[in-house]
């Protein structure tokens, strides 16, 4: 079921209640170089989550023409949700050049909780019963 106009409000209760369910997040960078000095100390202090780092042009809820990325996949824990929100509580507010953007949690390499954040969009992908939580938390 994919569930359209997710609240970004609180990035700190999304991650909570994801971390019953994800066990990776990722978001992109389109530029790393124009990234503000926050982005990029976000990036040093996930380092030692890193799972990989990839050039694309495809993402979950983005495809792009002529231009590639790079997808920075990180395990989720306690942790990293505390250093996600320690950056920025509002999901919607993660977009370039402040922080990395697109924001995307996943169970078993499938994704589970999408952002569009630059689109100011997101949603849920998931089986009802596993997601009724969530689901009032973003709606």
């Amino acid at each position: 079921m994919k569930t359209k106009d997710v609240n970004t409000s609180d990035l700190q209760q999304i991650t909570s209640v994801l971390l019953n369910y994800a066990d990776t997040f990722s978001f992109v960078v389109r530029d790393v170089s124009k990234l503000s000095e926050q982005g990029k100390e976000l990036i040093k202090g996930l380092s030692i989550y890193l799972v990989n780092i990839v050039d694309t042009n495809s993402w979950p809820g983005t495809v792009l023409l002529d231009s590639t990325v790079k997808l920075y996949t990180y395990h989720f824990n306690e942790e990293t949700a505390l250093l996600l929100v320690h950056f920025e509580k509002v999901l919607s507010n993660w977009i370039e050049p402040n922080l990395p953007e697109d924001i995307c949690f996943y169970k078993n390499d499938t994704p589970i909780f999408i952002s569009i954040t630059h689109e100011s969009e997101a949603y849920i992908e998931g089986n009802d019963n596993d997601f009724i939580r969530l689901k009032e938390l973003t709606s």
